[in-house]
């Protein structure tokens, strides 16, 4: 309920004023956003899970317990997704660190594009400013993998539209080595139906 209330603030003064929104998501949301930028993604291979842990992180081991965020996903809807990536991932230098986190991460390409910004006083930070997204459109491997991310985290449950557009992200994830769960029963069960 409250991701589906924070999809519909359309400024962050509504996202502030929310009383359905809690103020740790509020918290979060907004700690994430100093760091980080959005892209928009719609899944044209398959559709999102939607998991009971928010944000769904892709994360960075710097060193043992100590992790960087890459990525924070937020499913929107069954097709759509607000991901929140690394301002380190706007940079175009070849910083050691980054190169080691865009090599490290399996969210590439159009996963990370950059907004189309319009700063109306030159590169000064104004209320006038515009940041124009273009949601972007992924095909089944990355869904697949996002999916994953959201099975390897989920704490009680995973909820779903439509089964025939999630069993390719299930069974791919139980072939996966890393995974920390197994749902090898809940895909029999939909290859039952």
């Amino acid at each position: 309920m409250e991701i589906e209330e924070l999809s519909k603030c359309r400024t962050y003064k509504q996202i502030e004023e929310s009383k359905i929104i809690d103020p740790i998501i509020k918290t979060d949301f907004f700690n994430d956003l100093k760091g980080m930028y959005m892209t928009f993604v719609e899944a044209r291979g398959g559709e999102f899970l939607i998991s009971d842990v928010y944000p769904t992180l892709e994360i960075f081991p710097l060193q043992p317990n100590i992790n960087i965020h890459m990525h924070c996903m937020y499913p929107l809807s069954a097709t759509r997704l607000l991901l929140l990536n690394h301002i380190m991932f706007k940079q175009e230098t070849a910083d050691p660190m980054l190169e080691a986190m865009k090599s490290f991460s399996q969210i590439k390409g159009d996963l990370i594009a950059l907004p189309k910004n319009d700063y109306t006083n030159g590169m000064t930070y104004a209320q006038s400013d515009k940041f124009i997204y273009r949601v972007r459109k992924i095909y089944s491997s990355d869904v697949e993998y996002i999916n994953a991310l959201f099975l390897n985290e989920a704490r009680v449950g995973i909820a779903f539209e439509n089964r025939d557009r999630v069993i390719n992200s299930i069974e791919a994830y139980n072939m996966r080595n890393d995974r920390k769960k197994d749902y090898t029963l809940l895909a029999n069960e939909l290859n039952k139906q």
